[in-house]
């Protein structure tokens, strides 16, 4: 029990007679309103202005040597010379592949009942395959 008193006696023992809450007395002076910086920083559009400054524009200057698309260039690697299919000309190519309304036969209803029935006891046998798996993998715990 002494030593509680040593210690509430000391300066540094919390207090709120001794650590008042005047935020002021808390925190050094701060300027009030002060500036950042001074600089006459440059947007985007200055830097692009400050780049292109002198460069020649449009149409003002003549074109030596050979460019790409003159009927003179020199000779070099051709990929394809074939048309280059459009998203809608592949459209049409796959779907012609597909069939229509009458190029099959529709099968008897009862075929399609048995064929249902044997993808849903396919389903169930999956089904309780996987849930042995789960409980031996568990030790017989939980389901």
């Amino acid at each position: 029990v002494a030593t509680q008193g040593a210690l509430s006696d000391s300066p540094y023992a919390p207090s709120p007679t001794r650590h008042p809450l005047d935020p002021t007395s808390m925190s050094p002076a701060l300027p009030q309103g002060g500036k950042i910086s001074t600089a006459n920083v440059k947007s985007a559009l200055d830097w692009e202005l400050y780049r292109t400054y002198g460069l020649p524009g449009p149409g003002s200057y003549e074109c030596t040597g050979k460019v790409m698309g003159s009927i003179d260039r020199e000779p070099g690697i051709t990929l394809s010379k074939g048309k280059r299919q459009s998203t809608l000309d592949t459209v049409m190519r796959l779907a012609g592949r597909l069939p229509g309304p009458g190029d099959y036969e529709m099968s008897d209803p009862d075929s399609i009942q048995a064929r249902l029935q044997r993808q849903a006891n396919r389903l169930a046998q999956t089904h309780a395959l996987s849930q042995s798996q789960r409980h031996a993998e568990h030790g017989g715990l939980g389901g």
